[in-house]
């Protein structure tokens, strides 16, 4: 008998040995049933591509170089917009980064010392493979449509199983709703932070647009119905049906996306505290979500050697601080100060007006309508943009914390 257990010993060592010896030839035969590939996910998101930035040559796109270790990055863009990173740079994300933050009005950069765009700078972060993800073709449309949310979470699982790792994600006002919606159709065998790390918020209105929400409330008021106001009140029938057109279609009546798709199914929920937005889930407490705030002053005078507080803050015009700081775990808030009568806002003015004729040669005080506070223009915003760098590079060299 024991002869017996001994010769069993003896075989089932054997085999155990042979089949550890013959593992690695397993594993390579399913590596090469399944290499790596980084286009494996664009019927959903795109690899973007490299774009020259050099001066005095037309620029070119090249194909990045990626590997399986690098952390993939999706950028999603916002109502009426898109995402996509081509030459002609009309990507909302493929903007130069050329205006800066400074507590004041701001500065506009020198074009001297504009080289890159978000997307430029991410791409530049060593181990990361950037994507983007776009759904202009319905971009009219609530992030419920099936080529919105749902499409967006096939696109963070497709990407998460290539790498082996959970995606970082960066969405630009609706583009950080959507996230919010592809969430809810994550596969649920793994938990939420297992698929998406971490999420930066750009000018999102996580409680939506009170800007939005007051035009609405202006054209839909009682003074509106009086016979004197009907040509407005017909024109603001005429918009509705325009935005029908363009959720259908993805075509208005104007031409001017803003204005043929406001009354349209996305521009309905984005007003503040609408029913599609109170409805929305938040992200788990597992993924990170990192805001990025424009706040916008008016206001201030001097007197005496004083200057008063400023008088109204608009957060980045369209979306208020409280919205798009809503939810999140860290803020990087952006302020700019208009002032009516204050020191600093005279020499500004001054300023602006002696470097006029130097054009774009030197470094000058923004305007009010140039800040880089407002809420498309975040986008190129230096401080929020050597934010969202720091983002990444802490990422991908400390793990997803």
């Amino acid at each position: 008998m024991q002869h017996f257990s001994t010769r069993v010993g003896i075989f089932i060592t054997t085999v155990s040995l042979a089949c550890l010896s013959f593992l690695p030839y397993v594993s390579q035969a399913v590596a090469a049933e399944n290499p790596f590939n980084p286009h494996a996910c664009d019927d959903t998101v795109q690899l973007a591509p490299i774009i020259s930035t050099s001066t005095g040559a037309k620029r070119q796109a090249a194909e990045p170089d990626i590997h399986p270790q690098d952390t993939p990055v999706i950028f999603i863009h916002g109502w009426i917009s898109r995402s996509t990173h081509t030459p002609e740079r009309t990507g909302t994300f493929s903007q130069l980064i050329d205006r800066q933050a400074n507590e004041h009005a701001g500065i506009m950069l020198a074009a001297s010392s504009i080289h890159d765009s978000m997307i430029d700078r991410a791409q530049k972060v060593n181990k990361t493979a950037v994507y983007t993800f776009d759904y202009s073709h319905v971009h009219s449309r609530w992030v419920t449509h099936k080529e919105i949310g749902p499409k967006l979470a096939r696109g963070i699982e497709c990407l998460a199983r290539q790498y082996n790792k959970p995606v970082t994600v960066v969405g630009h006002s609706m583009g950080g709703l959507a996230v919010r919606e592809a969430a809810t159709h994550l596969d649920s065998s793994r938990p939420v932070e297992k698929w998406m790390s971490n999420v930066v918020m750009i000018g999102t209105p996580n409680t939506g647009s009170d800007l939005a929400q007051s035009i609405n409330r202006f054209f839909d008021s009682a003074p509106l119905r009086s016979p004197l106001a009907l040509p407005i009140r017909l024109w603001w029938d005429h918009l509705k049906k325009c935005a029908e057109r363009k959720d259908q279609t993805n075509e208005g009546c104007y031409g001017i996306d803003a204005l043929d798709a406001f009354r349209g199914e996305a521009g309905q929920a984005l007003r503040t505290h609408s029913k599609a937005l109170d409805t929305l889930p938040m992200l788990p407490q597992a993924v990170h979500v990192h805001a990025m705030v424009g706040n916008i002053e008016f206001g201030g005078f001097s007197l005496f050697g004083r200057t008063s507080k400023p008088l109204i803050s608009a957060g980045d015009v369209i979306v208020s601080t409280k919205s798009a700081s809503a939810g999140a775990d860290t803020v990087n808030m952006q302020t700019c100060r208009y002032g009516f009568i204050a020191g600093w806002a005279v020499k500004e003015s001054w300023n602006r007006l002696r470097l006029l004729t130097k054009g774009k040669s030197v470094d000058r005080p923004a305007t009010m309508f140039s800040s880089p506070c407002f809420h498309s223009y975040l986008l190129k915003e230096k401080n929020i943009n050597d934010d969202l760098t720091n983002i990444l590079t802490r990422i991908t060299t400390q793990g997803n914390k």
